[in-house]
């Protein structure tokens, strides 16, 4: 690929001892590319495309809900409940639990394991 986006394919044949080829021009009907990617505080992912215009200072379009890993995790010495914090606010959950109000309850997990 060039970089205006020109994709030359190259064939195996060839016509009067040249060899065959075709050359794809980009525009918004035939190549669509990503021209930038990134990872915003909100934890999403963000496309930028080459056939859209984004007004100054976006980040693109989101693709996708927000990646999501474990902040903490702790076994509640109390009810050996499992208590789980998220990176994504929207998985946040009601439990209270070190001063903090968003830990997820999976449950206890008392006698789950043998030792």
């Amino acid at each position: 690929m060039a970089n205006n986006g020109e994709i030359t394919v190259t064939y195996n044949t060839y016509t009067n001892n040249t060899q065959d080829t075709v050359t794809l021009n980009p525009s918004p009907n035939n190549i669509r590319w990503l021209t930038d990617l990134t990872i915003e505080d909100d934890k999403k992912i963000y496309v930028k495309w080459n056939d859209t215009t984004y007004p100054s200072g976006s980040a693109g379009e989101a693709i996708g809900d927000a990646i999501n890993y474990i902040e903490e995790m702790i076994l509640n010495p109390d009810n050996h409940h499992l208590l789980v914090r998220y990176s994504d606010p929207e998985k946040a959950g009601f439990v209270t639990y070190n001063n903090k109000n968003d830990w997820n309850d999976l449950g206890s997990v008392m006698g789950q394991f043998e030792y």
